[in-house]
């Protein structure tokens, strides 16, 4: 959940995170106290990891035809087990092992229907979603409307230029008269 910062439910979460309200990379988002007061941005709850400092970005695009591809699935780990794994603060980026990718699987599925009964949802070609692993199974964190494309990071070129490529194929061919 995501509320104003001057909504007072987020006292009540067990982890809570406050991200100013023009943010990116991970940029002044820290962790927050019920006893803090805040004056602008957004408050959103958190998930507390069953590995700490450890979350996943998964890159959804759109193919050719319309259909969603898991496009790669980035393990984003931070040396101090800080909440914020962004590799824009010093996180590592690992591919994911093939049993998470599975227990990730539902979770997935179920934002693909998401994604498909928005407006316009035949426009849209690319999400990354934060998920984290946590004791009550995968959770979504937030949607990411302009995701970084990061895989050369965790060894896997061939993904990025192909998630680069991808949304700009899709693009030409919702834009192209039928």
């Amino acid at each position: 959940r995501t509320v104003p910062a001057g909504d007072p439910t987020w006292r009540e979460w067990e982890v809570a995170f406050a991200k100013p309200r023009r943010g990116s990379r991970g940029h002044g988002v820290r962790q927050v106290q019920p006893t803090e007061a805040l004056a602008d941005g957004v408050v959103q709850e958190g998930v507390i990891p069953l590995v700490p400092g450890q979350a996943f970005r998964v890159l959804l695009q759109r193919e050719r035809g319309g259909s969603w591809l898991v496009a790669g699935i980035m393990d984003r780990r931070t040396h101090d087990g800080s909440p914020v794994s962004s590799l824009s603060r010093g996180a590592t980026a690992h591919e994911a092992d093939p049993p998470t990718v599975q227990g990730l699987a539902p979770l997935i599925d179920h934002m693909v229907e998401v994604l498909d009964g928005l407006p316009d949802a035949d426009r849209i070609v690319e999400v990354g979603a934060d998920v984290v692993l946590g004791r009550d199974g995968p959770a979504l964190l937030e949607w990411n409307a302009r995701p970084g494309r990061s895989f050369d990071r965790m060894g896997r070129p061939d993904l990025r230029r192909d998630a680069v490529v991808r949304p700009f194929e899709r693009m030409v061919e919702v834009i192209r008269p039928r």
